[in-house]
């Protein structure tokens, strides 16, 4: 499919200090894989939804320039050097035992890349010899000598070190869901260079700081790569070893969806590396990932287009049952982070259809992702989205509200094939666990299992609705730890869903930033109306706050009127968490903010790896495609000319006969050249 309003430069004009073209496009100038990164956007202050390109400058203003100022540093320098040859020990030639004593961090300053010096090892200490460091956890990075350890800076008046930005937590993270790649879109949004400047320098800390050069295995969703990837294609080719080293890194973990986040972003880390690196080794092994698991999200995805999440085996704190006791087995879903499979379904979708040298040549599996995709995006708006508030639900189709686990006193033991629970230590009248309404995950089994108890004769016996064996356990179980969770809601606010988790008829609109850009997505794919229509829905839910943007009239959780945009309600979302607080700060400002208890993630959950902004651009895409555009890109330009050339000198499958001749030949190649230069593509003799 094309997109219909990406034209080319020629046709550029200026709005602003940005060029658009004659569909109120960004022309940004970049190298095509890099403009894809990006997405397509339009100028600022062009959305129907006003509020929502004030509320983005207003808190990128305000969270920014907070966040640099507490970039991270090295502290002291530690007396000796330090070796690594592997796992977690570091070695010193130095007694640092008085010097570490009492820190729980140490950073080691070894020679990447860039540099001697610049490689950022850090050791979250365990314990602290004559001569050794052992670190918390293993580290990939490469064996060194002679290094300098360092130690790292306390918390400033905010509370904030460098785990602000390093940390996984998202709530306390500076660049959490790709803020960078956010404030890169932002930029060429707007025009304003201090937004470029900024994005550079978030990218080049979570270069250095978080991922350290492609070697510290944060978790996936951590990695921020879209970023990264594009400031790789700033000049900084020698980063994209380290990156695929990172993705190699995540390979064994996360190349299934064991955990629909990681998972996703790892794939979608992949189909990134294959837009942008040329290296013919790493760019086969990029599309080998994208070949071989596209197969597998499309045979685990359920028949509702969700795909299941058994929380209980990843985590044993979540008691999260299945939709029913009835095998095989459906496990619930979350809309909000089925958000990021989809993305990366997405961008895989876009390698596999590019026939190009720097694609991937998989159309027959690119059109069974685009049907997997269409499937998610669905369910996402049918089971996913409460009808009466606009919010989507935390979670989906599990019996158990897993939200609300909580642990069990005392252990249990059980036979299999037996519906009798004995406890010892237990508590479950007392505790109110005996009304057939609450669901028990019993640790010990094997696999670890959620069954329902139907009645308790005592604290300590209880009856389960389901015989223990249920999930295959082929083991009684002595001595089990326990934990419970109450019954999800099955009103749902009509959504198709059977049970849901946020409560009766209450999905939760500062959920909804997370799905709208799959939907744009997928509307400027299939120019179907009706994923247009979900997408204005869920931007409208998301952005269409009040038309005069951040005023004192204006509070978090609240709505305002008069807004702007189609379907707007006023409504205020923690999307604004970072912007300018009303009690401290002037206009531009909202009552309610908390930059540092948030930092980044809210912003980034909107404005970054999702792609709101995107949305905006993709809701105005129209079918146009030209027969010129060889490659499918939606433009018709160079490498459309480069394309034909090759067929009609035979390196390349003849394809394009644009003048219906037997062979592709020299008049293909200048009826391309013409469409290119913004003449039409001439078809026929």
């Amino acid at each position: 499919m094309k997109f219909g309003f990406i034209l080319i430069a020629a046709s550029a004009m200026v709005w602003g200090q940005v060029a658009v073209n004659s569909g109120g496009i960004v022309q940004t100038g970049l190298p095509p894989a890099q403009d894809n990164l990006l997405g397509p956007l339009i100028p600022s202050g062009n959305s129907p939804w006003i509020f929502g390109d004030l509320a983005e400058k207003a808190v990128a203003d305000n969270m920014a320039p907070a966040a640099l100022a507490a970039a991270p540093k090295l502290g002291t320098a530690l007396q000796g050097t330090v070796s690594f040859s592997g796992g977690n020990t570091l070695n010193t030639t130095a007694d640092l035992r008085g010097e570490l004593s009492g820190k729980a961090w140490v950073a080691v300053a070894w020679n990447s890349v860039d540099g001697a010096g610049t490689g950022r090892l850090l050791c979250p200490i365990s314990s602290v010899t004559a001569s050794t460091i052992v670190c918390y956890e293993n580290f990939a990075e490469p064996k060194f000598s002679g290094m300098t350890a360092y130690l790292l800076p306390p918390p400033d008046s905010h509370g904030c070190d460098f785990q602000c930005w390093t940390t996984e937590n998202p709530n306390t993270v500076w660049n959490y869901y790709d803020v960078a790649i956010g404030l890169y879109r932002l930029y060429y949004r707007t025009g304003n260079p201090t937004y470029l400047t900024q994005a550079r320098a978030y990218a080049d800390i979570q270069w250095q700081w978080v991922i350290d050069h492609g070697y510290r295995t944060v978790s996936p969703r951590a990695g921020s790569m879209i970023s990264q990837f594009f400031r790789a294609g700033e000049g900084h080719a020698e980063r994209l070893p380290g990156l695929y080293n990172l993705i190699s890194l995540w390979a064994p973990a996360w190349e299934t969806n064991t955990d629909l986040r990681e998972s996703g972003y790892w794939y979608w880390s992949a189909a990134l590396g294959a837009k942008v690196d040329t290296d013919p080794t790493r760019h086969a092994q990029y599309c080998s990932w994208l070949t071989a698991y596209a197969p597998h999200w499309i045979s685990t995805q359920n028949a509702d287009g969700s795909w299941s999440e058994d929380e209980y085996q990843l985590n044993a704190s979540y008691v999260s049952a299945p939709k029913s006791f009835t095998s095989p087995f459906q496990y619930g879903s979350a809309p909000w982070r089925q958000a990021i499979n989809v993305k990366a379904m997405e961008a895989a979708y876009e390698s596999l259809i590019d026939t190009t040298p720097q694609g991937c040549n998989n159309p027959t599996l690119a059109a069974s992702t685009l049907t997997s995709i269409t499937n998610a995006v669905t369910w996402q708006y049918t089971y996913g989205r409460d009808t009466t508030n606009r919010g989507v639900f935390y979670e989906v189709n599990s019996q158990s509200n897993d939200q609300m686990s909580a642990a069990g006193t005392g252990t249990v033991s059980v036979k299999v094939g037996s519906t009798s629970l004995v406890g010892a230590g237990t508590n479950w009248q007392t505790a109110g666990n005996c009304d057939g309404t609450h669901f028990i995950g019993i640790q010990g089994g094997s696999p670890r299992g959620v069954y329902k108890i139907a009645s308790c004769a005592s604290d300590t016996a209880a009856t389960l609705t389901t015989a223990f064996g249920l999930y295959g356990e082929s083991s009684n179980v002595s001595g089990s730890p326990i934990a419970f969770s109450p019954s999800a809601s099955s009103s749902c606010g009509g959504s198709l869903a059977k049970y849901c988790y946020t409560g009766a008829g209450k999905g939760d609109r500062n959920l909804t930033r997370t799905v709208c850009g799959g939907m744009g997505w997928l509307y400027a794919q299939t120019f179907n109306a009706t994923f247009k229509a979900w997408a204005d829905e869920c931007v409208s839910a998301t952005l269409g706050g009040p038309a005069a943007g951040l005023t004192k009239a204006a509070n978090i959780g609240v709505m305002s009127l008069p807004c702007a945009g189609p379907g707007c309600d006023g409504f205020v979302s923690d999307t604004l968490a970072a912007a300018p607080d009303c009690n401290t700060q002037a206009e531009p400002c909202v009552w309610g903010t908390f930059l540092y208890g948030n930092l980044g993630k809210n912003f980034g959950e909107t404005f970054g790896a999702p792609g709101i902004d995107n949305v905006l651009a993709w809701r105005l895409a129209t079918s146009n495609a030209s027969p010129c555009d060889i490659n499918g890109d939606g433009a018709v330009n160079v490498l459309d000319v480069q394309l034909m050339v090759s067929q009609a000198l035979g390196t390349a499958p003849c394809t394009t006969k644009l003048d219906g001749g037997a062979t592709c030949d020299v008049i293909d190649v200048q009826r391309v050249v013409n469409a290119a230069l913004g003449g039409a593509c001439r078809l026929g003799p």
